[in-house]
């Protein structure tokens, strides 16, 4: 684990480096498409650079620090790192406004004490927001009669939450971060999606 964090943030070193003498913007954007709406990357996020759009993350790239926690966190590769020309006012439509991030209703904290939260900070309260609201995440159910017992959910599930009963996947509701990460690897949609 050790040597590939090291190795990570070599390599975001040797990126960082190349911009700067290349004279390149980077930028770290979601795949809507790809995106699964699991918030890991809003949870890991730690200047809140990220927000929740209709189900899908959205980064705000003037918040954004280009850390790269984000896109070393996303379970299916949603996030990528674009590069941008060396002038991207001449690249930008003239009224372009982008979209400001949604944001949950917190007081502003004070300017002098305000620091970005842990990842586990993050988390608890990614946890807290989806107690006290179970329908902001949609849940997935296996269905038995259309599941086939190839386990190819099981492996994917970033916190283990599937297992196998009968030769059946089973989701663990309690454990379950609602990320439709198995929904998508199932070959036969033997997983239902309820909002």
């Amino acid at each position: 684990m050790r040597s590939t964090r090291k190795s990570f943030f070599i390599g975001l070193a040797l990126l960082a480096a190349f911009v700067l003498l290349a004279e390149v913007t980077l930028q770290y954007r979601v795949i809507p498409e790809d995106c699964v709406g699991c918030r890991i990357c809003v949870a890991a996020c730690p200047v809140d650079a990220i927000s929740m759009v209709e189900g899908k993350a959205v980064i705000d790239q003037d918040m954004c620090i280009d850390c790269g926690i984000c896109l070393s966190k996303c379970p299916v590769e949603a996030i990528v790192l674009d590069t941008l020309s060396a002038t991207p006012a001449e690249d930008a439509a003239p009224d372009a406004t982008p979209e400001p991030p949604v944001t949950p209703d917190a007081p502003e904290p004070d300017a002098d004490t305000q620091s970005a939260p842990s990842v586990e900070e993050a988390a608890a309260v990614l946890a807290e927001e989806a107690i006290t609201d179970p329908m902001s995440l949609p849940t997935f159910t296996v269905l038995p009669r259309l599941c086939i017992g190839c386990e190819r959910c099981v492996a994917p599930c970033p916190v283990q939450a599937i297992t196998m009963v009968e030769g059946k996947a089973v989701i663990d509701q309690e454990a379950c971060i609602n990320c439709g990460i198995c929904e998508r690897v199932c070959p036969v949609k033997a997983i239902e999606r309820t909002e």
